[in-house]
């Protein structure tokens, strides 16, 4: 949901906006984390073939591609990175466990 949509809503239902409730917007985000996040989406998936879960992202080759995009502070996009891909896992694996099994 945009906060474009969310005033429109607010409005239909007559509701006054919750500052609080807005959501956050990619162009909200720092500028270090947005780059993270280029970055992180350009990294190859790793999964578990055999259960279909997702192991994480494959780092190799990741000090080239900080290098290439000219990221100054190396070591807290790595963090970054690290951060957002525990936020996958733990959200994969939640949406996995969520998916009725066959009787």
């Amino acid at each position: 949901m945009t906060k474009e949509s969310y005033y429109e809503m607010c409005d239909m239902l007559g509701n006054e906006p919750n500052p609080d409730e807005l959501p956050v917007e990619f162009s909200d985000l720092y500028t270090d984390i947005q780059e993270a996040y280029y970055i992180y989406i350009m990294l190859q998936d790793t999964w578990d073939q055999m259960n279909g879960t997702y192991t994480g992202k494959n780092f190799s080759g990741l000090l080239d591609i900080l290098t290439l995009h000219e990221v100054e502070d190396k070591k807290q996009c790595f963090l970054l990175l690290r951060k957002i891909d525990e936020s996958r896992m733990k959200a994969l694996k939640a949406k996995k466990q969520a998916i009725p099994k066959p009787t």
